[in-house]
């Protein structure tokens, strides 16, 4: 996926991933309202650097729109989200050494961090085509 132009916008580091990923879920939820839920997940949870890495929660919030069934009365997708997400934050820790903001930021890994996100998370979309 092309992330030139979102890598260098003013976006935060969830924002970037989930709007890279957008055409997975462009069918589920329009884009203003994406950038709203995914406004306070950058920097480890609103800046704070003491949450999980906002690229990999903009990965999360991707994969969840994209396999939620949505159904209020019988949430039948929760594992299937969960699975995805369980494999992709591993997967974020083992290249990365941490999911926590502080370390990744620390280390100067935020632009891989949103490399590495993209990649697996449209590594995992690719299966529910």
């Amino acid at each position: 996926m092309e992330t030139s132009n979102i890598k260098y916008s003013d976006y935060n580091c969830a924002q970037k991933v989930a709007f890279a990923l957008y055409p997975f879920v462009k069918d589920k939820i329009d884009k203003e309202t994406l950038f709203k839920v995914t406004e306070g997940l950058g920097g480890g949870g609103c800046g704070t650097h003491q949450g999980t890495c906002g690229a990999l929660s903009g990965a999360q919030v991707i994969i969840g729109l994209a396999i939620s069934s949505a159904n209020l009365e019988n949430p039948n997708s929760k594992s299937k989200t969960y699975d995805f997400g369980f494999e992709i934050s591993n997967s974020f820790q083992k290249e990365l050494g941490s999911y926590i903001c502080g370390p990744i930021k620390k280390a100067n890994y935020c632009d891989k961090a949103i490399e590495v996100a993209i990649s697996l998370a449209t590594q995992k979309l690719k299966l529910l085509q």
